[in-house]
């Protein structure tokens, strides 16, 4: 189990990294770390707007970069391992749903489809963090292929 949580924090680093790069958003995702106001501005937007693809892919972003911090700062010593790790999943499981939302709204959004397989790799739903990484290929979004985590 440990080894899974240091090849997730590898691969969650490098998915975070490009996602905070993106250029088209006016949002700092590394300042808003654990800040519950922006969240619920975010949640309150979201109700007057369900459908925008900004505010989706925005909240998403928030839950999945907290999550990656979570994984960052995790002590693998602790006595609360499992505990940690059962938040972790929830904040994954909390941004998968505006991220789909945010996918119907522009599938062919890089990031997007790089954050579901993070995600779903976060949830341990190898098949679909393959099915979207599979996209990232077959679009050649990446510029380079990635290897399926099925082994």
């Amino acid at each position: 189990m440990l080894r899974s949580l240091f090849i997730i924090i590898i691969a969650f680093s490098t998915i975070k990294a490009s996602i905070a790069q993106d250029n088209a958003r006016q949002f700092n995702y590394t300042s808003i770390s654990g800040n519950q106001q922006v969240e619920s501005e975010l949640i309150q937007q979201l109700k007057a707007n369900p459908d925008d693809f900004t505010l989706n892919y925005n909240l998403a972003t928030y839950y999945y970069n907290e999550a990656i911090n979570s994984i960052e700062s995790l002590d693998y010593n602790a006595s609360n391992l499992e505990v940690e790790q059962e938040k972790i999943q929830a904040l994954f499981s909390k941004a998968l749903q505006p991220a789909l939302l945010a996918h119907r709204k522009n599938q062919e959004h890089k990031d997007v489809l790089t954050m579901l397989s993070g995600i779903y790799f976060g949830l341990n739903d190898m098949r679909l963090s393959d099915y979207y990484k599979g996209l990232l290929n077959k679009k050649n979004l990446l510029g380079f292929q990635i290897k399926s985590s099925v082994i």
